[in-house]
């Protein structure tokens, strides 16, 4: 096989190879002007944590616990006790007081009181939602929390009134299987409270801060590590998003990455690990489609994290290539189309986020000169970064099959998208001068 260069705008560059066709014929076979340049992988072997067997539980005890927040390497909470001691001592706090610590019992719903100017205004679809006999589950129903007031003798509801609410009408429509000492009347109906004697409305309204607004939020990682647990080691069979979730979680596996936390501060440096979860969970329905996002990050990208630029980017390659019929795994696929869209990439912008970067800047100028908006009033497409990928492509005379989707974001008005490619991206703009086929 030989290459043949000629000449374009006074430089040379390959644009032909010209090898053996059938019965001994010469053809000419168009090669791209920029080509991508490999990279050695580093062979970090993912650690896969929730790769586990049915019944192997990774348990801990107070102690062990205890002990970990005893190391000194701990400083804040070190600190947190030093400034416990500190304010005692100078008599600026007492100590705490365990006998303020909440209490429970059972008791009946005509003594508590639900007041609208501490908990939100009650939604009956809220309450129809946590009663679906689809996803009902006893266990899980909260425990009402409440104020006594030594004053009034009653109980001030703080938080899980809709739980309570449920309850009461469960008893009322006669669906519960085991009442016991229940004469029909649902006001009568005992349900389990956990309280706190005092009679000021203002702890009961820091009480329902506390319960709903600063609890720290479940991570999209801990959701799929408990999906994927239950699946795997507890055996659940019943629970359909812990199915998909094994699913997602054996092709990380088997392609050779592992999602972490965000606070796993050992692993998420790696490029093996998965730090965007969220984008991943939002792959339980498509699995084929997350498996192909890897893969591709993995041929071009092996010694950086996965970019959430890349998930939609190659999501979206997945969807159209794979709706025209094409093996987005072939070699002809690679070599014809994401070889020199990878080569453009990393070319023109070094990393795939950076090219999202750019592509959202192209997008907006676009939209702000149809629109006449502003720059930053102007959204982008889900789609965006892809099109304007694929228009590189075909401008520097791509030959591959490209889908309809090639020819959004083009205005009659005001040009197509490529009239506002950024101008400060000299090597950018001289090269689509030089080699530009549209």
């Amino acid at each position: 096989m030989a290459t043949k260069t000629i000449p374009v705008n006074s430089k040379k560059i390959p644009a032909f190879v010209v090898s053996n066709g059938k019965k001994g014929k010469k053809r000419k076979s168009w090669v791209f002007p920029f080509q991508f340049e490999f990279v050695t992988p580093t062979g970090q072997q993912a650690i896969h944590a929730l790769k586990r067997k049915k019944g192997e539980y990774n348990s801990a005890t107070v102690a062990d616990r205890l002990k970990q927040l005893q190391n000194p390497k701990n400083t804040k909470w070190h600190n947190t006790v030093a400034k416990w001691k500190e304010d005692i001592a100078n008599g600026h706090k007492s100590r705490p007081s365990r006998k303020l610590r909440v209490k429970f019992d059972y008791v009946k719903v005509k003594d508590i009181v639900i007041d609208d100017d501490i908990q939100r205004d009650m939604d009956p679809d809220w309450v129809a939602t946590i009663g679906n006999p689809a996803e009902f589950e006893e266990e899980f129903m909260s425990t009402i929390y409440c104020m006594y007031d030594t004053k009034t003798k009653k109980y001030i509801s703080i938080n899980a009134q809709h739980t309570l609410v449920l309850e009461t009408a469960f008893a009322a429509n006669d669906l519960w299987d085991d009442l016991e000492n229940y004469e029909g009347d649902p006001m009568e109906l005992e349900v389990p409270v956990t309280y706190f004697p005092s009679s000021s409305r203002s702890k009961c309204r820091k009480g329902f801060q506390i319960f709903n607004g600063r609890q720290k939020p479940i991570e999209p990682y801990v959701k799929h590590k408990m999906l994927v647990l239950a699946y795997r080691v507890d055996d659940d069979r019943k629970d359909k998003e812990a199915k998909k979730a094994h699913v997602i979680q054996t092709i990380n596996e088997e392609e050779g990455f592992e999602p972490v936390s965000k606070d796993n501060k050992a692993h998420k440096k790696y490029s093996w690990a998965i730090t965007c979860v969220d984008e991943m969970m939002k792959h339980y329905d498509r699995p084929e489609r997350w498996r192909f996002v890897l893969r591709t990050h993995k041929r071009y990208w092996p010694n950086l994290q996965l970019d959430t630029a890349e998930v939609d980017l190659y999501g979206f390659i997945y969807d159209y290539f794979t709706e025209l019929k094409y093996d987005v795994y072939s070699d002809e696929f690679n070599e014809g189309f994401l070889d020199p869209c990878m080569a453009i990439i990393w070319k023109f912008f070094t990393t795939p986020g950076d090219f999202k970067l750019d592509s959202t800047g192209v997008q907006k100028r676009f939209y702000s000169t149809k629109t006449g908006l502003p720059e930053d009033k102007c959204d982008t497409d889900n789609n965006g970064s892809v099109v304007y990928l694929m228009k590189l492509y075909k401008h520097f005379g791509g030959k591959h099959e490209l889908p309809l989707y090639v020819n959004n974001l083009d205005d009659p008005q005001h040009g197509d998208l490529l009239k506002f490619v950024d101008k400060e991206r000299s090597n950018l703009i001289e090269a689509m001068k030089e080699y530009g086929n549209s």
